[in-house]
């Protein structure tokens, strides 16, 4: 009898103390064509403002407006702001209109300025139906403080299913659809 629990109770240790793996996903946006010498002079400060879940690599999950669900084994390759940063980093480099391109809190002296705040980058349901979110504002700010651009830009895409994996493929089209409307909109300020 003491024998069986012994193996027993080092079965239920055992299963209490295995960790479930970790899964780690990463959004895929094809490189843009890049130029090889930049056209002028101008800098950007580029500022990227998130709630608090948002400077996290966690995945989120909105059950309803009132709640995330923030996944326990799953999670992004970087925090979501930093996704946003380097996508838009990325795509203004490759458009040659920019001398240098740095990450910042506060906009640098003589430079423009790209503020992002991101308020969505998560899973949602819609009548139990998934959909992947993406809501930003962007402003686009002269050195003299002028706004050049501004836009709202809320993106919902039907997921195939649940997954982690479609949410990562989900939410790399709207973030792509994102960056080239704000980067439309930088490219005709500056004309």
């Amino acid at each position: 009898m003491r024998k069986a629990l012994t193996i027993a109770m080092s079965v239920f240790i055992l299963a209490a103390c295995t960790l479930s793996d970790t899964r780690i996903y990463s959004l895929y946006m094809p490189a843009e064509k890049t130029e090889t010498a930049p056209k002028s002079e101008l800098t950007v400060s580029l500022i990227v403002h998130s709630p608090k879940h948002l400077s996290q690599p966690y995945i989120a999950s909105r059950n309803s407006p009132y709640q995330i669900e923030i996944a326990r084994n799953s999670k992004w390759d970087a925090p979501p702001d930093n996704i946003i940063r380097e996508a838009f980093r990325d795509s203004l480099t490759s458009t040659g209109l920019f001398k240098g391109i740095w990450t910042s809190h506060a906009i640098s002296g003589g430079a423009h300025a790209l503020r992002i705040n991101l308020k969505k980058f998560e899973r949602s349901y819609t009548a139990d139906v998934p959909y992947g979110e993406i809501s930003l504002e962007a402003e686009f700010i002269s050195p003299d403080n002028r706004k050049l651009f501004t836009s709202t830009i809320d993106k919902k895409v039907k997921l195939d299913d649940r997954t982690f994996l479609s949410l990562a493929k989900g939410l790399s089209g709207a973030l792509s659809e994102a960056v080239a409307e704000v980067r439309t909109g930088i490219i005709k300020a500056l004309q």
